[in-house]
């Protein structure tokens, strides 16, 4: 994200708009290369919230890279616990960040289980097969890896996530077959 403030001038903007209704936001960045819309769910489920792009045509999402057409400006888009996504006028270079992390991207989404979620310190996660030289990912909600550890010869993990401050977090477990991802919050009681 920060590279973005130095890359392109309307990251480093000062005609913005940033609206906030509940538990959702939106921020609107005006350039004179690009416009971007920065909408976020900070509640614990899922709402519709209105991008209120500033003008019809293509958008670019950052982190997935899909593209919408945007015929209504004030369609409404609904966000899942703790979704944001940052739209761009125009499309920019491809962040690195696997855009798995972002969103349910389960190849069998029985197969996995997490509880409690939300959770004050641990989290378990229930897998219908052993793994076997996986790897466990965890990322805050800017995308920094705030967590890995390798995984053996298990069918149930536990983290500990006592230490980590309180909020959205994305998971990625790779095993030798399969990519398991999504999204766990960690609350106080």
């Amino acid at each position: 994200m920060n590279n973005l403030k130095t890359e392109y001038e309307v990251f480093a903007t000062d005609n913005f708009e940033i609206t906030q209704t509940e538990k959702l936001k939106t921020l609107h960045l005006y350039g004179d290369e690009m416009d971007v819309v920065i909408l976020g769910n900070f509640d614990v489920e899922a709402k519709d919230i209105n991008p209120d792009f500033p003008n019809t045509g293509v958008w670019f999402e950052f982190y997935t890279g899909d593209s919408i057409d945007v015929a209504v400006t004030d369609e409404l888009i609904t966000l899942l616990p703790g979704e944001y996504r940052l739209y761009t006028s125009s499309k920019l270079d491809d962040p690195g960040i696997p855009a798995s992390i972002f969103g349910t991207n389960i190849e069998d989404q029985v197969s996995l289980e997490v509880f409690p979620n939300p959770s004050p310190d641990y989290f378990y996660f229930k897998i219908n097969e052993d793994i076997k030289n996986g790897t466990m990912y965890l990322y805050d909600i800017q995308g920094k890896l705030q967590y890995k550890k390798e995984i053996n010869q298990t069918n149930l993990y536990e983290l500990d996530a006592s230490d980590l401050n309180d909020g959205f977090y994305f998971y990625k477990l790779l095993s030798e077959s399969k990519i398991y991802t999504g999204k766990i919050l960690k609350k106080k009681s």
